[in-house]
């Protein structure tokens, strides 16, 4: 099918205003293969792939198998997937988070350490059968700060004699193993300290240096939204803080928070 010029335009306007995201699709094991030669090259995709142990002639091979069966990420804007989707294949469908009805999407900035994980083979990822809230239960939130899975936030839980970061990715709850190789931050604690050593006139927030401050300090704004009002104390000294943070600094998980 022909693409018009304004659909061309609409598309390359969306790419600048919003960034990559993906999303994914549940389908039948044999179609996944047909979906990605479907889909255009446009829409990259991704199948994540772990090793399988089998004995045959009485010898262990590997072989490498997708570790959930029919699950395939698409790269693009979902709107622009599901219309290619609808066009091959009707009634195929990106799966929907049920907390918004729309498509679920990952942000490319998580998907991409997601992939480099996927690509050493030296961790192991298990989909958890759980959503992730179950988890957090007398656990501290972590964000890590260094190594392979720098970004990512979640929670520690031990599995089989190892510690797995259990996070979300969509509406997917998946562990990763080997937390212990890494440098990670909790959350809560670190925003304290940071409170602590506030050189500004600020009582409440502090100015943000680094991803890791924005992060906290939109966990503070979050945990203090109470029916939909967030602390009025937080939000007055949200504007100085901002406005004196360096600049380059990503400011967007704060921007919903910032008053007209």
């Amino acid at each position: 099918m022909a693409v018009t010029g304004c659909e061309v335009l609409l598309r390359s306007v969306r790419q600048i205003i919003m960034p990559d995201t993906w999303s994914y699709i549940f389908t039948h094991h044999t179609r996944v293969n047909v979906v990605q030669r479907i889909v255009p090259e446009e829409f990259p995709t991704f199948v994540h792939t772990s090793l399988v142990y089998k004995k045959v002639d009485k010898r262990i091979v590997s072989q490498e198998r997708p570790t959930v069966s029919g699950l395939l990420f698409i790269q693009g804007e979902p709107v622009d997937i599901q219309k290619s989707l609808r066009e091959a294949l009707p009634g195929l469908y990106l799966v929907k988070d049920p907390a918004t009805n729309r498509p679920a999407i990952i942000p490319d900035d998580e998907m991409q350490p997601f992939m480099r994980i996927a690509s050493t083979g030296q961790r192991e990822v298990r989909y958890m059968m759980h959503p992730l809230a179950d988890y957090a239960d007398g656990r501290a939130r972590i964000r890590v700060t260094e190594g392979i899975l720098a970004g990512m936030e979640g929670y520690v839980v031990r599995l089989n004699r190892d510690r797995f970061l259990v996070t979300r990715m969509g509406n997917l709850t998946i562990a990763i193993s080997g937390i212990h190789r890494d440098s990670f931050v909790n959350v809560d604690e670190y925003a304290a300290e940071r409170r602590m050593q506030q050189s500004h006139a600020l009582q409440y927030l502090f100015v943000p240096q680094t991803d890791v401050d924005v992060h906290a300090l939109e966990q503070l704004l979050a945990q203090s939204d109470i029916n939909g009002q967030v602390n009025g104390q937080l939000l007055a000294e949200l504007p100085l803080a901002t406005a004196l943070a360096p600049a380059g600094l990503d400011l967007r998980p704060l921007r919903r928070y910032l008053r007209p």
